[in-house]
């Protein structure tokens, strides 16, 4: 299981890497403890947004760095972020450990979900 804020107006793209991202989000937790869980399920179906603060790509991710509501709980260990595109030898959850580069702040709006696998 993982909670994420899902955007309801993602970011227009092109693919810069092998593997475009078609469901853009931040993963707030996944696979959370249920203390986490019970926190989290506060805020599912609650709207919420986010400032898009940097742009990083290191060849085998891209993406972007977010700042989100000091109020909504984030239990990652990388930085919040949205993944962009990946090439074939790596993983969306890099992306949040990638150099982002500042720039011009954006806002993101978006739905908090939890989907069970």
């Amino acid at each position: 299981m993982y909670y994420s804020l899902e955007f309801t107006n993602p970011i227009k793209t092109e693919k810069s890497l092998d593997r475009l991202i078609q469901n853009q989000h931040v993963t707030l937790a996944f696979n959370p403890t249920d203390e986490q869980s019970r926190e989290l399920n506060r805020y599912v179906g609650m709207e919420v947004e986010c400032a898009v603060t940097g742009y990083g790509n290191d060849g085998n991710n891209e993406g972007y760095s977010v700042e989100l509501p000091k109020t909504l709980p984030y239990f990652n260990k990388a930085r919040p972020h949205i993944t962009l595109s990946v090439s074939n030898k790596s993983k969306p959850v890099k992306t949040g450990f990638i150099d982002f580069k500042p720039i011009d702040n954006f806002t993101l709006r978006g739905r908090i979900v939890k989907v069970e696998f």
